[in-house]
């Protein structure tokens, strides 16, 4: 995954969110505001197979379950409903998810 393609998840992922807020008639940056107190998206290199992408890591930070579940939810309906299709590769949102359910 390059940096272009990084920075679009992370709009994407934005977008999403103000979606979200508008259907359940919240303030339009109350879900950005929430997510960006509980997640941290991180980026590095990775190189497989002779190939360089960029890795996504996302943590998140939440003092009681329903606000792990909730951003798990969110997380995980974005990037397969919502997301998934603009992916070049879905070798990593395939990982990710793998995680994700675990």
């Amino acid at each position: 995954m390059a940096q272009q393609e990084t920075l679009a998840l992370d709009q994407a992922f934005g977008r999403y969110l103000c979606e979200q807020a508008a259907q359940h008639t919240m303030a339009p940056d109350a879900l950005i505001n929430l997510a960006r107190c509980v997640l941290d998206w991180g980026r590095s290199p990775l190189r497989q197979r002779e190939r360089t992408y960029e890795k996504v890591t996302v943590m998140y930070y939440c003092q009681q379950r329903n606000e792990a579940e909730w951003c798990l939810d969110h997380l995980r309906h974005f990037l397969v409903s919502w997301y998934r299709g603009t992916l070049y590769s879905s070798v990593h949102i395939t990982h990710v998810l793998g995680l994700l359910a675990a």
